[in-house]
């Protein structure tokens, strides 16, 4: 599956595709510590704009933000097309 295959198939799933992967976010439109740099108690924050699990983090050191995708990435440290397979391996058979 190609990259925007994936991303379309996964709208509106990121927070079950999340916690799917052990990566723990707050509810949407809810702020918590960040799961990427493991700071704070309200400096992350979790909009999923349109489904895209849109996110944002006020104290990474580059100030992060991006969509449900780069989370996987940037979280299990991997590239966009492995992190592509976590994502598949987490909507079980064809997205259903």
């Amino acid at each position: 599956m190609d990259i925007q295959n994936v991303t379309e198939i996964a709208r509106g799933r990121w927070p079950m595709i999340f916690d799917r992967l052990g990566i723990k976010v707050p509810k949407r439109g809810k702020h918590g510590p960040c799961p990427l740099c493991g700071d704070g108690v309200d400096r992350f924050h979790f909009d999923d704009k349109e489904g895209r699990g849109t996110w944002h983090c006020r104290k990474c050191a580059d100030k992060s933000a991006g969509d449900g995708l780069s989370m996987v990435s940037r979280y299990f440290d991997v590239s966009c097309y492995h992190a592509v397979r976590l994502v598949v391996s987490t909507l079980g058979r064809h997205g259903k």
